[in-house]
């Protein structure tokens, strides 16, 4: 009886050890997933940034009136 209280402490602390781990690793891992979740949410913000330039500068070449300066130089002389 004896060696069975004795023991109990300890049953207790690595119990208690373990779950600390636990709650830990859990933490590692909804740091890292918040820090996932914002990479993405920048880069959606970037691409979205350069498909709004990408529509506008398409938009510009449809409707200029000078010739392109790039088609120009690549016309025979």
């Amino acid at each position: 009886m004896l060696k069975t209280a004795r023991r109990g402490p300890f049953d207790a602390e690595k119990t208690v050890a373990a779950a600390r781990d636990r709650h830990e690793a859990l933490n590692r891992d909804q740091a890292r997933r918040e820090a996932r979740a914002q990479a993405l949410d920048d880069t959606l913000v970037r691409l979205e940034a350069e498909l709004a330039e990408a529509e506008t500068a398409q938009a510009e070449a449809l409707t200029a009136d000078t010739p392109s300066e790039t088609l120009d130089a690549c016309a025979p002389i």
